[in-house]
Formats: structure tokens, sequence, C-alpha cells
């Protein structure tokens, strides 16, 4: 009877003869966070600068827009004090310019574009801040996937809000509900 391959399993008996090559392919690097460091042991390479850290990317953008928003503020309080010590409030209405009917009209023109960019600018502004806070972090996006659900990163997104921290997404409702309003009247 001729010899089984792998009858007896106390020996190897090889099926066939083949030169093997064998090619070393490294493990994939496990990366394993570092632990926070004290700042003043960060590398000086590695630390922000204060454009880096208070002017850059996204936050320079919203801190434009907290400030245009400001300022749009300080033109409205400023204009109402104008208008109210210039000619005065009578029967709930305020007058805010007096003269001839062209200037009143060129006027009218000037200020209705006025209104128009200041309301464009803080209708851009709550965009931008309800983009930003419906975006998820790390952790929210890492629960999100260990449920087998997927989330949109950088864009606005409602779809975001069953995700997110309810602190961020009341403030996205909020800015949704206060907004149009803001920009219509």
């Amino acid at each position: 009877m001729a010899a089984q391959p792998y009858a007896n399993y106390t020996t190897w008996v090889p099926l066939q003869a083949q030169p093997q090559t064998f090619t070393y392919q490294p493990a994939a690097a496990v990366h394993v966070p570092e632990p926070p460091l004290a700042v003043s042991e960060v590398p000086q390479y590695r630390r922000k600068t204060f454009r880096q850290k208070w002017l850059g990317g996204l936050k320079l953008t919203l801190r434009l827009f907290v400030f245009a928003t400001f300022l749009v503020l300080l033109v409205n309080i400023g204009w109402l004090i104008k208008a109210q010590r210039t000619y005065g409030i009578v029967d709930r209405f305020g007058t805010i310019q007096r003269g001839d009917c062209e200037q009143v009209k060129k006027s009218n023109t000037l200020l209705h574009l006025l209104i128009n960019i200041l309301s464009t600018i803080i209708l851009l502004a709550s965009a931008a801040f309800m983009q930003a806070y419906s975006s998820p972090t790390r952790q929210e996006i890492d629960k999100a996937h260990r449920s087998g659900s997927w989330l949109h990163v950088g864009l606005l997104s409602f779809r975001n809000m069953r995700w997110i921290s309810k602190r961020k997404t009341l403030v996205c409702l909020l800015l949704v509900l206060t907004s149009p309003p803001f920009h219509l009247l």
C-alpha cells in the first residue's frame, strides 16, 4: 500500500516540492495616542502661535461673523437713538428723516440697501455657526459608527442632530428659528 500524505501525523510528507518565496511586509502601525503634555513640556515646533490658535481657519471666520453681527447691532441701536433724539417717537412711530421728497427717496433706497446688506451678513453668520455646530466631534462620530450609522462632517446637516450633543442641537434649532425673521423683517 502506498504511503498517504498526512496519514501518519507524526511525520510530514510533502505533496509536491515547490520553492516558496516570502516577502516581508511590516504590520500596520498601531497609533497609540500620547498623553497630553503640559504647555512647558510641548516642544517649541509643536506649539501653536497666537495667529494659529486664535485667527486660524474656521475660528477666524466665526470671530469675524461675531464682530459683524455685533457691528450690525451697534448700527441699529445707534440709528434708533439718533432718530429718537432728532425727531422723537409719536404714536409708536418714529421718523428717520424729514426733508425734500427727492432726498428722502434717495435716502430710502440707500437705507434699504444697507438694511439688506446687514441682514444678509446676519444670515450668513447664522448659517456659518449652524454649520460649525452641526459638525460632529470625533467622539460623536465614533458613537454613531458603533451603532451602524454615519454622519456628515463639515456640512450643515440636520441628520447629525440625533448624534451631536443636546446643547449643540439646541443652538442650531434656535438659529434656524431666529434667522429668517431677522433677514425678512
